[in-house]
């Protein structure tokens, strides 16, 4: 068995693929074929829905409370990923 056969048939695994996200990327084609490999775990879903419980509480204090959030993980951990995407 062959690595290339563990992956989806229909994309080109010789395509270039961007080493970091770049937050300002905004043409519309890039931006589909990011969102469409991004690969939401059943914890990442989890972290998105807290997270905008939480903004959504911050938010309906009635600007009594900043909202700021600080992501932190290893390199290569997806944390541009889940902040783009979360923005998107």
């Amino acid at each position: 068995m062959q690595i290339k056969s563990l992956f989806d048939t229909n994309k080109n695994i010789y395509r270039t693929i961007e080493k970091v996200i770049t937050y300002g990327a905004s043409q519309e084609e890039r931006l589909k074929s990011e969102i469409s490999e991004y690969i939401v775990t059943e914890k990442i879903e989890n972290h998105f829905e807290d997270l905008i419980s939480k903004m959504e509480a911050a938010m309906e204090s009635q600007g009594q409370n900043e909202v700021g959030v600080w992501v932190s993980g290893f390199y290569g951990s997806g944390k541009s990923s889940f902040t783009k995407y979360f923005g998107l």
